[in-house]
């Protein structure tokens, strides 16, 4: 089973209408389980590159599951490490890239209240 596939299940399992199509680019994506794509309450992010690993978060059920695919390679501690590393790195990302969202529309909001 690859990362896909096991994104699908878990949804299923969760209760949540999967997407037509996971993309597993190790970047944050949402999607709508519920047929709104202006408001989409499903984010997932999925890695395919050594550990086949990712989540599912359901804001509207306020749900997180993580989860891997196991596989017949046996890691390194060193590589386990880098792989945890990335991942950090890509949070860190995320965090500075949302923060920067927030900090445009919060200058918006201020210019339009002063006019």
């Amino acid at each position: 089973m690859d990362i896909e596939e096991k994104a699908g299940q878990i949804c299923l399992q969760a209760g949540i209408n999967p997407p037509s199509q996971f993309i597993a680019d190790g970047k944050k994506r949402r999607f709508s389980a519920k047929g709104k794509d202006s408001n989409p309450e499903v984010e997932y992010r999925l890695y395919n590159d050594g550990i086949p690993s990712g989540y599912i978060r359901d804001y509207s059920q306020d749900l997180y599951i993580p989860f891997s695919v196991d596989t017949e390679k046996k890691f390194s501690p060193e590589e386990i490490n880098d792989f945890r590393k990335r991942r950090e790195e890509d949070e860190k990302a995320d965090k500075l890239e949302e923060d920067a969202k927030h900090k445009a529309a919060a200058k918006k909001a201020s210019e339009i209240w002063v006019k």
